[in-house]
């Protein structure tokens, strides 16, 4: 028996889903923890389903609507801070008591969660758990030497050697920083345990038994200090739905193709990507594939 665990969002739990399906064809017993949207896919791949708690269970699509400070702040770290703190690190109480009730009313022979379904960290620090498998579904959210989590992305090789990744880090930014940290060691008290002492990322990837990046090395920053629990896998499968692909374009076209997208969360305003790059991209001879995450346009 397989527990698998996801936040609510497309991003998060169709590439566990995906997954499950291939778990249950080897005949395992799959069970899948999110959010209430997600029963009927769970269902139709034959998954069994717990939902999250209603005070929890957040409508990705209308996110505005449970979260109404979020449209008054800048795009960028300011609303990715709040939603650390307000949609990955607040539920982790009750996230907890309901992993560790379902744990408790069955036998589970491994534990697979995505990387930012945080409800596990307390978890993590127990004794008695079953095995637990993190499935990497965002960019390696690991601050080694080599990276940092958030601020520049700027290749270490390109700094000047007088100049390191945390220098680059604004003040402002350390201390959105310094408050989802704080956010995320609250939870952990309120679970019944202690502050973490390393970042809440750091910590899930270091402590859970393997963490499976759905990536190769060549997408990341080259680092050599990971723990050894890590593995880059690949992407996962793409079974193409049934459904057939309009003909954009001519099948001998060699263009170069590029993809954009704002992402599973951020279609609220449009004009913080997807817009801009179609202006800068109108005029080259490149082929554009835009996405709205599903939102209405």
């Amino acid at each position: 028996h397989i527990l698998m665990a996801a936040m609510a969002t497309p991003g998060h739990v169709y590439p566990l889903l995906t997954i499950a399906r291939y778990l249950v064809e080897q005949g395992n017993d799959v069970t899948l923890f999110s959010g209430a949207l997600f029963r009927e896919q769970a269902e139709a791949a034959g998954v069994g389903f717990i939902p999250f708690s209603d005070d929890i269970d957040f409508d990705y699509r209308h996110l505005e609507q449970h979260f109404p400070q979020r449209a008054m702040l800048p795009p960028g770290n300011a609303q990715m801070a709040l939603a650390l703190k307000d949609f990955f690190a607040a539920p982790i109480p009750l996230l907890d008591r309901q992993l560790r009730d379902a744990l408790a009313k069955t036998h589970v022979d491994l534990l697979i969660v995505e990387n930012c379904f945080y409800g596990v960290l307390p978890l993590l620090f127990s004794g008695q758990r079953p095995p637990v498998i993190v499935i990497g579904v965002t960019p390696l959210s690991y601050s080694t030497r080599d990276s940092v989590f958030y601020g520049p992305r700027i290749p270490p090789k390109l700094l000047p050697p007088d100049l390191s990744h945390e220098q680059l880090v604004d003040e402002e930014t350390r201390g959105l920083m310094s408050e989802v940290q704080h956010t995320f060691n609250h939870a952990m008290v309120q679970s019944g345990g202690k502050p973490l002492e390393q970042p809440f990322m750091d910590t899930l990837i270091g402590r859970c038994d393997r963490f499976l990046q759905l990536s190769t090395t060549e997408l990341e920053y080259q680092r050599d200090d990971l723990p050894p629990s890590v593995r880059f896998i690949g992407p996962l499968s793409h079974h193409a739905a049934a459904e057939r692909v309009p003909q954009w374009w001519a099948p001998d076209d060699k263009r170069p193709l590029i993809i954009v997208s704002q992402g599973t969360l951020a279609n609220v305003d449009l004009q913080q990507l997807i817009g801009p790059a179609l202006r800068a991209l109108a005029d080259l001879p490149v082929r554009v594939l835009a996405t709205t995450g599903g939102r209405s346009v």
